[in-house]
């Protein structure tokens, strides 16, 4: 069962559990009707006559159903893109239905399938059989110029026409937009008092001591308007605390913004602690109660904020996913610590022509099907969902701010992540240490990620929207780019997620030479690893950039760097097993070379080296020591 129809039905268990006289009269979710039909009894009539686009083909009368688009179950679907362009005049009615005589309202579902070119339309009602000679006699209650998106439950009340027979229509009547989406039809009656709380907006990680005030959203669910309530929360089950509401006007089906008057002071030890949050005496009647909303609050000695973890959808013929490219890597440019990006070769666009790469992974098409996208480039950040969305899937143009939001949550687990690779072998070692600051969930997933910088390829629309990254030969410089999640497709289960836990873990791939056919360079590589909550929710990342920074044992070792954090100066000693010569860089968390110093021709044994990082801006870096072939590298702190 599809959540949109968990959450009905959950609203229909309440109304029934608070009031018995509750009834529904008809109801309808599309999902027993054949692809290109409407249920038997109902009508439709495709009065513009019009022909939709070629990739709409499957729209073959005024409305059909189809699992289709944002809406996970088969709903009813109109289109108004039609070739030649014209305005939409599509309609469609249900069977007679017989309104109830008390509080009678129209609940469903609508979607503008493309937000950028919402649908609008009529809804309507008749009390005599719809016929082409009628529709225009039949009396609009409810105009939309453009339907939701996301996906959102209308509400409508039928009251004037309690006890008549009636047909409700929609009538698409947009010109040259997209797709209308109608699902989840329901004719009932609703209880005289009912209320549900909505949301509950209070922080799940807050610093000890801060003063919390509970707010969110309640609805009237009842069919008679709510003049006063008694609102109250408790904390771990203790005594209620109690805030009377007087002279209200909440409508019947409308939504009421709450704030308790009673300001929640956070303990000042650390710990969790279950809030839990009702609405009872309901125009002062005690028998009148709203369901109960709960969330746990986990208060912390110390805030860390998350990191970002920006997965951008891509493909090699997508004229505007270089500018995806340039928007992401100038957000990681101004976080370089606290962003880490994942360009994910995947759909359509990403379809190697004859004699071209082919830069797809076996892991991105199940990673897309569980975004929501619909078109590239398309991003999510931690695979967050961003209300009002029901879907992680982002536009390029909302990544910085939606990112932004990102680094100012709280997480309760910390993560480091180092690597190195053994040139001999190519034997690539990841080792994580994830450190849990307060209760995580049951589960938890470690996602190592494998990346390659510096890949020559084409790419449409380099030229003109990401000049910067065109090579020379007129190729397009891909970084960042998914070579393999090491982890498989979502992750390595943590199974211990309480407070002070910290996890060690090693994780090694043996690195190919080629994958898809296209070299895999040990030179240009990086490394992303990030926990998630089941398949979803990426409570944080970290990262480090092995490019030109490549751990060959053999020859040096035992490096150490002191101080670390430093400020001016470091001294740098390490051990090399033969007379070679030796070459200290730093590079920055973008790859980008920072410093380099050659120290000439030195004899095997130990060496101590001062190197002087005054000029170096605050943040993370990775200082190789290069000793003939081979290289070994170290994380250095600037403060």
């Amino acid at each position: 069962m599809g959540m949109k129809k968990t959450t009905l039905l959950f609203v229909f268990l309440i109304t029934i559990l608070m009031s018995t006289n509750a009834q529904i009269v008809f109801q309808e979710n599309f999902n027993t009707t054949a692809d290109g039909a409407l249920p038997t009894d109902w009508t439709r009539f495709n009065v513009d006559g019009l022909t939709p686009y070629t990739s709409l083909s499957w729209v073959t009368d005024a409305w059909v159903c189809k699992t289709y688009g944002a809406i996970t179950t088969k709903a009813a679907w109109s289109t108004s893109y039609y070739t030649p362009v014209g305005i939409s005049n599509d309609w469609m009615f249900t069977p007679a239905i017989v309104v109830p005589t008390t509080y009678p309202v129209l609940q469903f579902t609508e979607l503008a399938q493309d937000a950028s070119y919402p649908d609008g339309y009529e809804l309507r009602i008749s009390t005599v059989a719809p016929t082409t000679g009628n529709l225009m006699n039949s009396t609009v209650i409810s105009t939309v110029s453009a339907a939701s998106n996301p996906a959102a439950e209308k509400a409508i009340s039928l009251s004037a026409y309690a006890g008549q027979t009636v047909y409700i229509g929609w009538r698409n009547n947009s010109n040259d937009k997209y797709m209308l989406g109608i699902d989840d039809v329901v004719v009932k009656s609703l209880p005289a008092n009912g209320t549900s709380i909505l949301s509950l907006t209070i922080p799940s990680y807050v610093q000890v001591n801060t003063p919390l005030t509970l707010a969110g959203v309640l609805k009237n669910t009842g069919g008679v308007s709510i003049t006063s309530l008694n609102l109250n929360y408790s904390i771990n089950g203790g005594a209620a605390v109690t805030q009377n509401l007087t002279g209200l006007n909440i409508n019947s089906l409308t939504n009421y913004n709450y704030s308790h008057s009673s300001v929640w002071n956070a303990p000042s030890t650390a710990g969790s602690y279950t809030v839990k949050l009702w609405a009872s005496d309901i125009n002062g009647n005690a028998t009148f109660f709203s369901d109960t909303i709960t969330k746990v609050v986990n208060t912390l000695t110390t805030l860390v904020m998350r990191k970002v973890v920006l997965e951008e959808y891509t493909g090699i013929h997508c004229q505007y996913c270089p500018d995806g490219h340039k928007i992401a890597n100038n957000f990681k440019a101004a976080n370089p610590n606290d962003v880490f990006l994942i360009n994910i070769h995947e759909g359509g666009y990403s379809t190697p022509s004859a004699g071209e790469p082919d830069f797809r992974t076996s892991f991105g098409t199940a990673l897309a099907g569980q975004t929501g996208l619909t078109g590239y480039p398309s991003g999510t950040i931690n695979r967050h969902v961003f209300p009002p969305n029901t879907t992680t899937a982002l536009s390029r143009s909302s990544w910085v701010a939606k990112g932004g939001i990102i680094l100012t949550m709280p997480t309760y687990v910390t993560l480091d992540v180092t690597a190195s690779v053994n040139t001999t072998t190519r034997l690539l070692t990841v080792n994580t240490t994830a450190n849990y600051l307060a209760n995580g969930p049951a589960l938890n997933m470690m996602n190592i990620a494998l990346l390659q910088n510096n890949v020559e390829g084409p790419q449409t629309g380099g030229s003109t929207y990401n000049p910067s990254q065109v090579l020379p030969n007129g190729k397009y410089n891909h970084n960042h780019m998914l070579r393999h999640l090491i982890t498989g497709q979502w992750g390595d289960s943590i199974k211990v997620t309480t407070t002070g836990t910290s996890l060690q873990k090693t994780y090694t791939y043996t690195l190919p030479a080629s994958i898809n056919g296209v070299n895999l360079d040990i030179n240009n590589i990086e490394v992303v690893a990030f926990i998630t909550e089941d398949k979803q929710e990426i409570v944080t990342g970290a990262g480090i950039n092995l490019t030109n920074s490549i751990d060959e044992i053999s020859s040096i070792n035992s490096m150490i760097i002191s101080p670390n954090p430093a400020k001016s100066n470091v001294e740098v000693s390490f051990n090399i097993n033969d007379n070679n010569d030796v070459n200290i860089s730093i590079f920055n968390s973008l790859g980008a070379m920072v410093y380099s110093q050659n120290e000439g021709n030195l004899t095997s044994g130990n060496h101590t080296v001062n190197v002087n990082v005054s000029k170096l801006s605050s943040g993370v870096y990775y200082m190789n020591v290069k000793a003939g072939d081979n290289t070994i590298t170290k994380k250095l702190i600037i403060e």
